[in-house]
């Protein structure tokens, strides 16, 4: 399974697992008398919707490159890293000014059913577990929409957390203490909103081609200085394009080198790159003569 397939497995995971628990939340929570379950099925359903974005441009990003997209169609992926983002930012805004008027207006709500705390529960639970299981794929295959994807479902969990906190104090100690679910709503809505901004202001970087670690450099130049006939590293410029990586790279060979060579050591160069780095998926190699004492 390459990282495309990979990263589409994992989105369409969690369009079936938000699916699911969509329904049952709306089922239990319509039932059970509960609106914070109601709402927080709602808020699967809007990751339900994103996850659908995602996949739709993992798919785009996947395809070859053609006449009109001369290095493929990866910043797809990037622009769908965005979407997430604004979603999570608009959630978290328009949620947690939904929260402190609560709070400021002291809503009652009826007491819910016990089972709506379980349904809950088990939200919480599912939805951590898909955040821990895309955050590992993302960070793995470098793809900046499936961890925007992944932050999606943290939010979800949080969310359901604070239905659990909302239906278990209602429970416990009537419809008067129901204000502790907005109040920790703000809280966990503050947390999401700064994790939205910094998703959408790292995609961004990768749209204007912001350089990757410096770890991934230093990977390339020590593959190039590794091919005979290289003398010299200069200039290595990298952006990432969807899950991959654009690299221009400058060597250096001796300056009496015929051209064949010197293009025999440009292919070398090429291809070692590409097969000893994964992400790597184009390069540019640049031919320069190499001159002692000239750096």
């Amino acid at each position: 399974m390459d990282r495309y397939d990979e990263a589409k497995f994992a989105t369409w995971l969690g369009i079936i697992a938000n699916a699911v628990l969509c329904v049952i939340k709306l089922v239990f929570g319509i039932l059970g008398n509960s609106s914070a379950l109601v709402a927080d099925a709602f808020h699967t359903l809007s990751d339900a919707a994103n996850s659908v974005v995602v996949v739709i441009a993992l798919y785009i990003a996947a395809k070859p490159k053609d006449h009109d997209h001369p290095y493929g169609h990866g910043r797809a992926e990037s622009m769908a890293a965005q979407v997430s983002a604004t979603i999570l930012i608009i959630s978290a805004l328009v949620l947690g000014w939904d929260s402190l008027i609560s709070i400021i207006k002291g809503s009652a709500k009826g007491i819910p059913s016990p089972v709506t705390f379980w349904i809950a529960c088990l939200s919480a639970v599912v939805k951590e577990s898909m955040f821990q299981y895309k955050i590992r794929v993302g960070k793995r295959i470098n793809s900046a929409s499936v961890i925007a994807d992944a932050w999606d479902h943290r939010a979800d969990a949080f969310t359901a957390v604070i239905a659990m906190i909302g239906i278990g104090c209602s429970i416990l100690f009537g419809s008067k203490w129901a204000f502790l679910d907005s109040v920790a709503a703000c809280v966990i809505f503050a947390v999401v909103l700064y994790v939205g901004i910094s998703i959408f202001k790292k995609t961004i970087s990768e749209l204007m081609d912001e350089a990757p670690e410096g770890e991934i450099v230093g990977r390339i130049r020590k593959v190039a200085s590794g091919v005979k006939g290289v003398l010299e590293t200069e200039a290595i410029r990298a952006r990432k394009s969807g899950l991959d990586l654009i690299v221009e790279i400058h060597v250096e060979v001796d300056p009496a080198m015929s051209v064949e060579e010197s293009h025999e050591v440009a292919t070398q160069v090429k291809e070692e790159i590409m097969r000893r780095i994964d992400q790597v998926k184009f390069v540019m190699v640049h031919i320069e003569p190499f001159y002692k004492g000239d750096h």
